[in-house]
């Protein structure tokens, strides 16, 4: 269970880490206080992922939880450092819709990786299940 949550803690701060270089090559937000609250925002949306190794709720609750938490995080981030203003909502919903386009893309990616690497599992044990034990000696 501890590795399970390194890796996720991992991940969390590593893709924090890669939206942080890229908002520092087009944005113009300081240095450290941007890298802790990237860090953060990764932490969210990976370390919810963990979500997904549990049978229950839903694959759709899952999905649902995991971008509330991931979204919800960065919303409350945005609005405590300035980022947000209600004052400017068409700003407001085109940063939520970017978010919810990028989560939908890197889910669908992330899906599809672990949909073909269970192909291959099921493709191996598939070729072995058929070998006769004579074919194992």
């Amino acid at each position: 269970m501890t590795k399970m949550i390194l890796r996720y803690l991992f991940f969390g701060i590593s893709w924090g880490s890669i939206t942080f270089v890229i908002n520092i090559i087009i944005g113009d937000h300081s240095m450290i206080p941007a890298a802790i609250i990237f860090i953060l925002v990764g932490l969210a949306f990976w370390g919810s992922t963990i979500i997904y190794e549990f049978d229950r709720p839903s694959l759709k609750y899952q999905i649902l939880i995991h971008l509330a938490i991931g979204l919800g995080t960065f919303l409350a981030i945005g609005f405590v450092v300035g980022w947000f203003s209600l004052g400017r909502p068409l700003e407001l919903a085109l940063n939520i819709g970017i978010c919810i386009v990028m989560f939908g893309i890197v889910w669908t990616l992330s899906y599809l990786y672990d949909k073909i690497e269970v192909g291959k599992i099921n493709k191996a044990l598939k070729e072995q299940s058929h070998k006769r034990p004579s074919d194992t000696e």
